[in-house]
């Protein structure tokens, strides 16, 4: 999927069909699940050339790609960049990024504590996902 996301990207440049935001964040949401951070980033530093801003749910997508592609760090400045533009990190964008200190070899238990936390002080205990506490039970599970 993403191969061919980046394919119909290229053909609607050549094209000279204009991105909209909506492209945009869908074509994110299939390299994030790929693994392609370096897609991700691309596509989210064009949103404001559309006059789009980036929000939550792009930042999201830029941290799942770097947690996929064994970059929790990388996802954790993701969260960390979209906080620091006054957009609130919900409880899914810390799942993901302490999905992807869980899923070290080992697993980095201490981060995933740090950010389930955070979530915590940050989100109040009723904000909570399942998501964010299964990847604090499986960073103490491994």
């Amino acid at each position: 999927p993403a191969q061919r996301v980046g394919a119909l990207l290229a053909q609607m440049a050549a094209r000279s069909v204009a991105l909209d935001a909506v492209t945009i964040k869908s074509a994110m949401r299939v390299y994030a699940r790929a693994g392609l951070p370096n897609e991700c980033e691309a596509l989210l530093g064009g949103l404001p050339l559309l006059g789009a801003a980036p929000s939550a749910h792009t930042y999201a997508s830029l941290a799942k790609a770097c947690a996929t592609a064994g970059d929790p760090e990388a996802a954790e400045v993701a969260l960390r960049e979209a906080v620091r533009r006054g957009l609130r990190a919900d409880a899914v964008l810390f799942a993901i990024v302490a999905e992807g200190y869980a899923s070290q070899e080992p697993p980095r238990t201490a981060d995933v504590t740090r950010l389930v936390e955070e979530a915590l002080r940050t989100l109040g205990e009723g904000a909570l996902s399942l998501s964010l506490l299964h990847a604090l039970l499986k960073a103490h599970a491994r």
